[in-house]
């Protein structure tokens, strides 16, 4: 093997010993398709994930979960009798639904889908008809946030896409928002924020260091703080189609201290070029002599 061989071996390992996609650098991503987590008067009524995913690389991995349907529900104030046995619920129905982490690294991705979305939240009584306090549906909702490496910077994106969305209840003086103009939602779109009850569409949260980023996109978030529903505060919330995705250990090359062995393979390099070197300079001396 030559000079010029092994001083081309040299600066290729060294290369790849120096390159932040090949050191420590962990990437991982997860997804949800739903969850909801209420209290009332302060004694938690609603606790449920579904179908979770998430995976770590390196190795890469591959993690789905699907559901046929989610049927959740809640018992938020119990029946009382006043004008007839009153009570107040909240519910969450869907059709198919997937969460599906994934990596080729150096980048994680996470996704959530979820057909025919339905939540609500409202108030019945054994005479008259049942009050709906809130009410949110649509056709197809989905949620994808990635993040990794590329050349020498770390980076983190999401976004939400939304079809047939509807809103509507009591909250919002029995009006109902089209959501025709809201398929694919610009970040952290708050639709309202009325009466203890707010609703973001394409939540994002992004958090960046010199050797980290991680970032959460929630296609819709209903948000409840002191939401007064049949005589009792609702406190918490509900999460359709969540995606998050992180870089962890990134080291930038920029400015970058070698470790040893970075510093032992440079010093093999810088003795074979100057090995070289020398090797020329003799060869041109004897050429003039």
């Amino acid at each position: 093997m030559n000079k010029n061989t092994l001083l081309a071996a040299a600066v290729a390992v060294t290369s790849i010993f120096s390159n932040p996609a090949n050191a420590a650098t962990v990437v991982t991503s997860g997804a949800y398709a739903a969850s909801a987590s209420i209290s009332a008067a302060g004694v938690v009524k609603a606790s449920a994930l579904f179908a979770p995913a998430f995976g770590t690389a390196l190795p890469n991995y591959d993690d789905l979960a699907t559901l046929l349907t989610i049927n959740q529900s809640a018992l938020l104030v119990a029946p009382v009798l006043a004008n007839g046995f009153t009570s107040a619920t909240e519910s969450l129905k869907t059709d198919a639904v997937s969460a599906h982490a994934y990596s080729s690294f150096p980048t994680a991705t996470g996704i959530a889908n979820i057909d025919n979305a339905k939540f609500s939240l409202g108030t019945s009584t054994t005479v008259g008809l049942p009050l709906t306090a809130l009410g949110i549906s649509a056709s197809a909702i989905s949620s994808t946030t990635s993040a990794g490496v590329t050349g020498s910077t770390q980076f983190a994106t999401g976004n939400s896409a939304l079809a047939g969305l509807s809103v509507t209840g009591s909250v919002l003086g029995l009006l109902t928002i089209d959501g025709s103009l809201y398929s694919n939602p610009s970040p952290n779109t708050v639709l309202f924020n009325l009466l203890g009850v707010k609703v973001v569409l394409n939540e994002q949260q992004t958090v960046q260091n010199a050797t980290s980023t991680s970032m959460f996109t929630n296609a819709i978030h209903v948000f409840l703080s002191d939401f007064l529903l049949d005589g009792r505060l609702l406190n918490g919330d509900v999460i359709v189609g969540h995606s998050q995705a992180s870089v962890v250990g990134f080291v930038s090359p920029v400015g970058g201290v070698p470790e040893p062995e970075t510093w032992a393979l440079m010093m093999l390099g810088f003795g074979l070029v100057g090995g070289s070197l020398r090797a020329r300079h003799r060869q041109a001396a004897l050429l003039r002599a």
